[in-house]
């Protein structure tokens, strides 16, 4: 007899062979209810899939499409959410809905993962529309995901702390820990007119500078010496939020 329910720390998370790495990095979905291998732990039912997305504080999951139709239940966290020429705040307790192949898109604008229920159906049993892949319609934004431990070119940024900024050279090189792994935002800020970079996993952190890049390098700098002192003092560091 099929089984008829299962918790989600029985089904295991996945995201799309086809997505950038990049992508794949911030976003994340599991399946509880539908269809998988013969080893997936899920309940059985050909007519519908449900299951859990995450998206990474800062994530962007570009815009995209299905042949299904789509319902999200946001349980935790704040995005941006774009479907078709509609934006919105998306918050807990908010249900979202996506006609087939109409383009959405999410920017998780909080400091927490974006979790929220997802649900698919096939209209009039046609089952074929569960099948359909992805579609990605919009590149991931073009900002380095990754910096060399070389000298940051001399300049000038600003380390944010709280509502108040802090003068200070970006001078130096990275420590030797690896930070890259890490999850970075980089972001307009109109208040300050400069480019605000923050990182997922030190949320009390981030750096104002005129360009995306010098404002990513600055983080990382930042973040660079702040593990070294973590280490130095016998801290405990921070893991990535959901490791590759």
């Amino acid at each position: 007899m099929p089984i008829s329910h299962v918790t989600e720390k029985d089904v295991p998370w996945t995201t799309a062979a086809h997505y950038p790495e990049a992508l794949q990095q911030v976003v994340r979905w599991n399946t509880l209810i539908g269809a998988g291998a013969a080893s997936w732990p899920g309940v059985p039912q050909k007519d519908v899939r449900m299951g859990v997305l995450e998206l990474d504080a800062g994530g962007y999951y570009p815009g995209h499409a299905h042949p299904a139709p789509e319902i999200y239940f946001v349980l935790s966290g704040t995005a941006q959410w774009t479907v078709a020429n509609e934006t919105f705040e998306a918050r807990p307790g908010m249900a979202i809905y996506h006609a087939p192949d109409v383009q959405h898109r999410m920017v998780n604008t909080g400091a927490d993962v974006l979790r929220a229920v997802w649900f698919w159906w096939a209209p009039e049993g046609r089952s074929e529309m569960l099948e359909g892949e992805i579609d990605l319609l919009e590149p991931m934004p073009q900002i380095p995901k990754e910096v060399e431990p070389a000298a940051i070119p001399g300049g000038v940024g600003r380390q944010r702390v709280g509502a108040s900024f802090a003068p200070e050279l970006v001078l130096g090189r990275l420590h030797a820990g690896n930070i890259k792994h890490y999850s970075y935002r980089v972001t307009w800020s109109p208040e300050d007119n400069e480019h605000v970079a923050s990182c997922a996993e030190f949320p009390s952190l981030s750096w104002l500078a005129k360009t995306p890049e010098a404002a990513l390098k600055g983080i990382q700098k930042v973040l660079a010496d702040t593990v070294a002192d973590m280490e130095s003092d016998g801290e405990a560091i921070p893991t990535r939020r959901w490791p590759k």
